[in-house]
């Protein structure tokens, strides 16, 4: 989802990690930039798990290597930085651990609400741009205080220039060549996700 994953780079940003995030100006450093992001890549990668096993393989799979990396001494001199990082996604998108230890507290936001498994499986969109642009673009095309006559004749327009962007996409090479890919893309996402069997988590 491409607005769970801006979201995850929008924060390494605000926790003044984004320099350590991209940096491989030297061996050390590169060994660094690796181990964060392979780490912030396992939190994407929560959105294709069980909604049921997402805390379970935060906890048991993707704190671990975090601290594994820290121990290492991977994030020097950013150890807490990239302690609040995690923190902050575990209290927002996983759920704070309760006093108990065992349980956890409802997530600013929910497993279902950034979890695509369901969507892959289905063949389902996984983002909402195609909507936000649509309406983004009558929007800016009706103004403010338009009228519903001013609205069904935009309506009508955005419908032609949609029906005639279908048109030259299916007879520009370009296009096609970038769906394909996409498209493989897509599918090998969903063979992956249709493989995994519940054992294993760290292999998928």
């Amino acid at each position: 989802d491409t607005h769970f994953k801006r979201s995850l780079t929008r924060n390494i940003k605000s926790h003044k990690l984004w320099q350590l995030y991209i940096d491989v100006a030297n061996r050390n450093k590169a060994e660094r930039n690796y181990a964060l992001q392979t780490c912030v890549r396992m939190l994407w990668g929560l959105s294709f798990f069980p909604l049921d096993e997402v805390a379970d393989v935060f906890e048991n799979l993707i704190k671990k290597h975090v601290d594994e990396f820290s121990e290492g001494g991977f994030f020097t001199p950013h150890e807490e930085d990239v302690k609040k990082y995690f923190k902050y996604f575990e209290d927002n998108y996983i759920g704070e651990l309760k006093p108990d230890g065992m349980n956890r507290k409802e997530p600013r936001f929910t497993h279902f609400s950034w979890n695509k498994r369901e969507e892959i499986i289905n063949n389902e969109p996984t983002t909402t741009n195609a909507q936000e642009g649509y309406n983004h673009s009558i929007a800016l095309s009706v103004g403010r205080r338009a009228t519903i006559w001013s609205l069904l004749d935009q309506f009508k327009r955005e419908e032609a220039l949609s029906v005639k962007k279908l048109s030259e996409a299916k007879t520009t090479p370009k296009h096609k060549i970038r769906t394909r890919v996409k498209s493989r893309k897509q599918e090998k996402i969903k063979e992956l996700v249709e493989d995994y069997d519940g054992e294993g988590p760290s292999d998928f």
